[in-house]
């Protein structure tokens, strides 16, 4: 059986049709990646102070539902990186504001599309040789 895929629309067809938990599954990494991308971002911006706000900055995978995924970039409320609001929005005593998240997000939203495109394309190959491991060592058993 050969199956020949040439652009996006046949890629999202061929997934739904033939594999739609692993179509699930690649889009739920290529999202919680963009957020790890964003949140290496967001550590670049962030001051170097005493506190902990740069080990405190990270991604997670939220819950999202039946058609929505989610991932955020967080900052560790249980770290010492309690006050990164007063950093971004500058509502510190010194009024300093450093915008972190925001400078993330902007540098995100600028290249979004083909750092999606990217990610998306890495995390199929890599599904579809793994499918191609497992297959070929199910068949020589």
């Amino acid at each position: 059986m050969t199956i020949t895929i040439s652009g996006i629309e046949d890629v999202k067809r061929t997934l739904l049709e033939l594999a739609p938990n692993e179509a699930t599954n690649i889009m739920r990494a290529t999202v919680v990646d963009l957020a790890k991308g964003m949140s290496a971002d967001a550590k670049a911006n962030a001051p170097s102070d005493d506190g902990d706000l740069k080990g405190g900055i990270g991604h997670k995978r939220a819950r999202g539902s039946r058609d929505v995924l989610k991932a955020e970039v967080v900052a560790n409320t249980n770290r010492k990186s309690f006050y990164w609001r007063f950093r971004e929005y500058g509502q510190g005593p010194d009024g300093r504001e450093d915008a972190m998240f925001l400078k993330a997000l902007q540098a995100t939203k600028a290249e979004i599309q083909s750092r999606y495109l990217e990610v998306y394309a890495d995390k199929l190959t890599s599904a579809m040789a793994r499918k191609a491991r497992k297959a070929a060592k199910a068949a020589k058993v």
